[in-house]
């Protein structure tokens, strides 16, 4: 039956109404599902974002972004993949604005490591090299084999490569009481080295251990053209802001992301929190801490409370952050499976 003429634009604004509360329930839905996969930290001041770029990948196997270098003369960015056999390293050239806050990003092969060292083995040594860090410090780039808790020298105009174990077992000797609850190497698998730092002026690598216990390993650079192991000179951690806790129906543990050094200072990514914590590099304390949670609130789908960060860079203007998102769509733009790097402005006192 037709409705009186009268009485059409009653129903108008009734149906106009419904839909508008419809949208606002999804919305305010979909804030608080998303809020649930986030564990509940101290209130820090929050990141100015300034861009996102999105990584046009090269064809081939899936591209996992997992770490960030910055050279200070070219002033280039660069990345690597974790699920290559090869110690390829990729630059980044950052696009032209294509919309809000969204950016295209190029990457091309701008480096293969040269090494001889056998890639396979028994245990966790048969696998991928699962490179998930990278750093530039004078003429070398420093990569870091989770799956083999290698430290990789690469140099940046030849190639030319050496590779250097940990004097693991030693440091562990050493300090009994501090490492008691410390797995061997080979049974770190998933939960290993993360990230790499590299400082000149300190002449010294920063090596991130992951979870399952994180902690952050302060080592010698290597010298000369041998595969001379690297000597642990200490190590230790930074605060774990309430951390592990149950989020989602999961245990979320404290974890590193990645590290850089800018001046002396070590920006260590809290990657579960959502957090840099800055940490002075002479008393190994963390002097400062920024959020960025509210900007990564909505960029990849989840089911699971765990960050995607893992690479930081950290320039006189800006720090950038590179995600691994394990082929996730964007929330915002669900066809689209890139790797992001994001661009924030550095705070003057930070």
């Amino acid at each position: 039956m037709e409705l009186p003429i009268h009485r059409k634009p009653l129903l108008y604004v009734t149906l106009v109404i419904a839909a508008l509360f419809a949208i606002y329930l999804s919305t305010f839905t979909h804030a608080r599902s998303l809020d649930a996969y986030f564990p509940k930290v101290p209130s820090f001041p929050e990141l100015t974002h300034s861009a996102t770029y999105s990584l046009n990948t090269p064809p081939g196997k899936r591209f996992d972004a997992s770490g960030l270098a910055y050279d200070t003369r070219t002033k280039r960015l660069f990345t690597i993949n974790d699920k290559l056999d090869h110690l390829d390293i990729f630059s980044i050239t950052l696009g032209k604005k294509k919309g809000a806050f969204d950016y295209p990003a190029s990457l091309k092969r701008a480096l293969r490591g040269k090494d001889t060292y056998p890639h396979k083995g028994k245990g966790s040594w048969h696998s991928t090299l699962d490179t998930e860090g990278i750093a530039r410090c004078g003429a070398y780039f420093y990569m870091m084999s989770e799956r083999k808790s290698l430290v990789y020298r690469v140099h940046a105009k030849t190639g030319k490569t050496t590779h250097h174990l940990l004097a693991y077992k030693t440091y562990r000797a050493q300090h009994p009481k501090q490492t008691k609850k410390w797995k061997a190497l080979d049974r770190f698998a998933n939960a290993g080295f993360e990230g790499i730092a590299c400082s000149q002026k300190h002449q010294a690598l920063y090596l991130i251990k992951e979870r399952g216990p994180r902690f952050i390993l302060v080592t010698n650079m290597p010298t000369g053209t041998t595969h001379s192991p690297l000597t642990i000179k200490t190590h230790f951690d930074t605060p774990h802001l309430g951390l592990p806790q149950k989020v989602a129906g999961r245990t979320c543990p404290p974890d590193f992301g990645g590290a850089a050094v800018f001046g002396d200072f070590l920006y260590v990514l809290y990657r579960n929190a959502r957090a840099i914590q800055k940490v002075d590099l002479k008393t190994f304390k963390t002097v400062a801490t920024q959020s960025f949670a509210k900007t990564v609130k909505n960029l990849y789908t989840r089911d699971k409370p765990y960050g995607f960060a893992e690479g930081i860079v950290v320039t006189q203007a800006n720090i950038y952050l590179i995600f691994d998102n394990n082929a996730r769509a964007r929330i915002n733009q669900p066809k689209n499976r890139q790797p992001a790097l994001l661009a924030f402005t550095r705070p003057k006192d930070f």
